[in-house]
């Protein structure tokens, strides 16, 4: 008997991750002909079969992928950042960082004060848009108090998926415009790379956006962005610690602070030392990006599973006004860095 459960619980875990690979692997096949960001396909996919994945047979599965299997996408994007790379060009990428998530995050925490949102909230579409769109949202989301009956200061899941539709289109939308607006303006492929690099909230549409500039253009870009990338985790630590009043065991009792650091953060770091200490093969790393690219992806479909349209129109008007006023700021704070700078 207690095989036979053990097989079911198995099975219904099964049953939920293949759904969830499978439509990961679709929005890979899709995406190219289609011109449409994969984690786009991927959240809205998920959020059109969220009935269908709400049986019990899939429940379990689409419930792990949202949280086991999106955390080791998270990790194995380490293997996409090297500490070489990241002081390659020097103070300018760091700079431009710090820059992003401190405007970023300092205007959304402004907008809460003002309109009475948690501050929870704030910092998950300032970690959107300061650092790297939807895998920003969703890695902070994991160290991010959750809202309950009991604490009206945290955040939805609801929030999660709009949050990281939100930073997502608007990253397609600075894939297709920037190199357009660089284009005719004439400006230093160097100086455009760092603003791109600095303003388009997701990696790929950042670098594609880069690239369809110029190769120079190009590296800069991807070098800033892998900066700003680097700050995610850092970053996670410490919101790890500041919320750590928020965060309470189910007996009452609060957490140490590094009980509350989930281990995917200390595994990403992992990955990014062996990187930068080159200890992982060539090969290997390329296997590993596509992995990571995949599991994120499929978490990504997870989440959207696990939302509802109603669910989503209650939080809708807030996320798309923070997303888009701290993307506004982060805008105007970068054309201001690079000015005073004069890259």
């Amino acid at each position: 008997m207690h095989m036979t459960v053990a097989f079911n619980s198995a099975s219904a875990h099964t049953c939920g991750i293949a759904l969830c690979a499978l439509v990961s692997g679709s929005c890979l096949a899709v995406a190219p002909a289609t011109g449409v960001s994969t984690a786009l396909l991927a959240l809205f996919s998920g959020l059109f079969l969220q009935k269908a994945s709400s049986a019990t047979s899939l429940r379990d599965g689409v419930r792990f992928t949202s949280d086991c299997v999106l955390k080791m996408g998270i990790v194995l994007l380490g293997c996409r950042i090297a500490f070489d790379d990241l002081i390659s060009l020097g103070w300018g990428p760091i700079s431009v960082a710090i820059v992003a998530l401190a405007t970023s995050l300092g205007s959304g925490l402004l907008l809460a004060k003002l309109l009475n949102r948690p501050m929870a909230f704030a910092v998950l579409t300032g970690t959107s848009v300061g650092i790297c769109g939807a895998a920003a949202a969703t890695t902070i989301s994991n160290v991010l108090p959750k809202r309950s009956f009991t604490n009206r200061n945290g955040i939805n899941p609801e929030d999660v998926a709009l949050t990281a539709i939100t930073v997502t289109v608007l990253s397609a939308l600075g894939m297709i415009l920037l190199p357009l607006v660089f284009s005719a303006t004439g400006v230093e492929d160097t100086t455009a790379g760092y603003y791109i690099g600095g303003v388009v909230h997701g990696y790929g549409q950042a670098i594609g956006a880069g690239y369809a500039l110029s190769d120079q253009a190009g590296y800069v870009t991807t070098i800033t962005k892998l900066t700003r990338v680097a700050l995610l985790m850092p970053f996670a630590f410490l919101v790890a610690l500041l919320f750590r009043p928020h965060n309470e065991t189910a007996t009452g009792e609060r957490c140490s602070g590094w009980k509350l650091i989930p281990p995917f953060l200390i595994a990403f770091l992992g990955v990014v030392t062996l990187q930068s200490l080159g200890l992982i093969p060539d090969g290997l790393r390329l296997v590993l990006a596509s992995g990571s690219q995949f599991f994120i992806l499929m978490g990504l479909a997870a989440l959207g599973m696990r939302t509802s349209f109603r669910a989503l129109r209650t939080v809708g008007p807030d996320v798309l006004l923070f997303v888009i006023l701290q993307t506004i700021v982060l805008l105007v704070a970068m054309a201001g860095l690079l000015l005073i700078v004069g890259t």
